[in-house]
This record gives C-alpha cells, structure tokens and sequence, in this order.
C-alpha cells in the first residue's frame, strides 16, 4: 500500500511540474519574458565621456539633460572650449553613481523600464522547418515593468519625445507583437532577427 501511496504522489508532482518544451502560454510568455528583459522600453541616448560638451545653442539637448540632472543621473556645469578664433560655451556633464544603475551600455543610454508579458493572444501549432528547427508563431502584448522614477518625470517636459509617454503609461493600449520562437533542448526561445 506504502509503495502505490508513493507512486501516486509522485506522479502529481511531475504534473505539477510542467514540460519546458511543451506548446502552452507559460512557457512561450517565460521565453518572451526573458528576451524582453534584456532591452530597455525606451533609452535617453548619452554618451558616458568625462565632461560630455554641448554647446549652448544645441538648448533642446540641454534642456533634456538638464531634466535628468534634475533627477539625480547626471550632474552639469558650465564649460567653455577656447578655440583659435572663438570660444564656445556651453554645458559639460557627467554620470552620477545614480545614473549608472540605469545606464544601459548596449543601448548607450539610460533605461526607461522594461516590458513584460501581459497576454499571450494566440500561437501557430508548432512544426518543423526544412533544416528540422521546431518552430512557432507567437502574438503577444505587453505592459511596462519597472519603469524608473525619472522616466515619469522625463515624459512630462514639453522637449520630451511626445510617443515616450505612452511607452510607459501604466493603462496603454495594447501594445501587440509577434515573434517567432524556436524550441531548444532546454525548452522555448526567441529567435533572434525576427
């Protein structure tokens, strides 16, 4: 009796478990998940050099930077370039430690927030590609996570990126995608390119 109780529950445990390579919305939304986590929602582009220059009259890249001294990722101070005929004016600026944290070296820039899955809409039955890849198709929509204290200032100023704030809007609409997804032996991933 001892040996059939066991068997028993070992079996509803290995339910419970899933299969990583099974065609569900779990695993496609983990798999999507995991590649959405590796780019941001939105980057402020800043190249990272001591004493980044710019001039005083590029005033909408100032007055954008200007918002994220204001925030804490980046501090600022007056800086002139002598030059043979004229001297240029202007404001240098440098990362703080805060800015760091959001910086992303990849997409040289500061990170906005991520997205992540919110609904797996529908996907293809998987099959199988001519070079015996097992493929599918997958429609999602995805919702912002994480999105930083400063993008939310960041959004606000009129020298903002109008379509930025509807980026991060916790009450979007939807924001559908697809991407192809390739099972591995560790289960499904995204096929980079598509």
């Amino acid at each position: 009796m001892k040996k059939y109780l066991f068997l028993v529950m070992a079996g509803l445990a290995l339910i419970g478990c899933g299969d990583k390579k099974e065609a569900n919305n779990d695993n496609f939304k983990e798999a999507i998940d995991m590649y959405l986590d590796k780019s941001c929602i939105f980057t402020v582009r800043y190249d990272k050099k001591p004493n980044n220059f710019f001039p005083n009259y590029m005033s909408i890249a100032n007055e954008q930077l200007g918002i994220l001294v204001k925030e804490g990722l980046l501090t600022s101070a007056p800086f002139q370039i002598e030059g043979t005929f004229n001297t240029k004016r202007g404001t240098a600026y440098n990362i703080t430690k805060k800015g760091e944290e959001v910086y992303s070296q990849e997409e040289k820039g500061f990170c906005a927030g991520k997205y992540e899955v919110k609904e797996i809409i529908s996907f293809t039955e998987p099959s199988n590609t001519s070079d015996g890849i097992t493929v599918a198709n997958v429609k999602y929509a995805v919702t912002p996570k994480e999105v930083a204290s400063w993008a939310k200032e960041y959004v606000k100023s009129p020298v903002a990126n109008p379509n930025f704030a509807d980026e991060i809007s916790e009450t979007p609409k939807y924001r559908f995608n697809e991407k192809q997804l390739i099972l591995t032996n560790q289960g499904w991933t995204v096929k980079e390119g598509y």
